[in-house]
């Protein structure tokens, strides 16, 4: 079964490999280098209550996340967001 939970600190590790493993075999990401580390923590850190990361988790291992980033800081786009999201393949 897989359950769906916010992300939190000791997830970026995972939540990181599969990131990158979409930038080294994919397009998705239209990033042409992978993230490091403290780029990953930085990413994270800059998510609010409002703007969520998620992880899927199955039998302990994260498989997938996901994350509400703003669209804009103007005021008027307050609610509205871009979506990403990533699995393990």
């Amino acid at each position: 079964m897989i359950n769906y939970r916010p992300a939190t600190l000791a997830d970026q590790t995972a939540i990181l490999a599969i990131y990158n493993e979409a930038v080294l075999n994919g397009t998705a990401t239209f990033d042409t280098e992978v993230r490091s580390e403290a780029a990953q923590l930085e990413w994270f850190r800059k998510h609010k209550e409002n703007h969520p990361v998620m992880v899927a988790e199955q039998e302990g291992a994260i498989t997938g996340w996901a994350s509400l980033s703003p669209y804009s800081e103007r005021a008027a786009y307050d609610r509205t967001v871009e979506v990403s999201r990533s699995e393990e393949h």
